[in-house]
């Protein structure tokens, strides 16, 4: 079969498919009792409908206390209807949690205080300064997964000080205007150019476009009058 495929793409796809069917036979059935004690998740061997081949990752993350806690975090997102997409994003933010609680030998989350978070968040600017939307993720997600903890009740030791502000997130940056510099509109309301149309009917909306200032989509949805 390999020597007749056309495509690499085609190889790839049968060898990963050999490679599932014979895990599966090696680790048997899955579910959550046999797939929650490994560091990576399959979405098919939890029964996910299309949750395609994305796995979830938990090696990165070294403390044991905070990868069980990662993982009660991910199930229960699971649990509530979540993609495993979005919980990629909460375990790719707790892996660089993970990463700076190392270097700060954090022993635990009663060491999560708000001091601690405070010089993680100087940290996270610095390691992801020039993404302000990879930083406000990351920043979210710690904050959703401190807040499940508090209210699940999975760890007490949790200090209460333990929080994220408004803040804290990166601000916005600030969005180009919208409206079309004088120029550009002495130009397309050019009858000249307006004329340039080759159906009537574009060059009409064109002209509601521009003195009505609707959207295109609310524009050729309107009712013929």
């Amino acid at each position: 079969v390999l020597a007749g495929a056309d495509k690499s793409g085609q190889v790839a796809a049968l060898l990963c498919y050999a490679h599932r069917e014979v895990a599966a036979l090696a680790e048997g059935e899955g579910g959550w009792d046999s797939e929650y004690p490994r560091d990576t998740w399959r979405p098919r061997r939890l029964g996910l409908a299309g949750a395609g081949e994305a796995a979830l990752q938990f090696g990165g993350i070294t403390q044991p206390w905070l990868k069980d806690l990662a993982k009660r975090w991910a199930r229960s997102r699971i649990s509530a209807g979540l993609s495993t997409h979005t919980c990629y994003h909460g375990i790719r933010a707790i892996t660089r949690f993970s990463a700076f609680a190392a270097r700060a030998g954090i022993q635990g989350m009663h060491q999560a205080d708000r001091e601690l978070l405070e010089r993680y968040l100087a940290s996270l600017h610095r390691e992801l300064a020039g993404k302000p939307a990879m930083l406000g993720d990351s920043i979210g997600e710690l904050n959703t997964f401190l807040l499940a903890i508090r209210r699940h009740g999975w760890d007490d030791s949790l200090p209460a000080t333990a929080i994220l502000f408004p803040g804290d997130y990166p601000k916005e940056p600030g969005r180009l205007p919208r409206a079309l510099a004088a120029h550009v509109m002495a130009q397309v309301e050019n009858p000249v150019n307006l004329g340039r149309w080759g159906n009537p009917a574009y060059a009409l909306i064109t002209i509601i476009l521009i003195r009505c200032g609707l959207r295109i989509s609310s524009a050729t949805g309107l009712a013929w009058d």
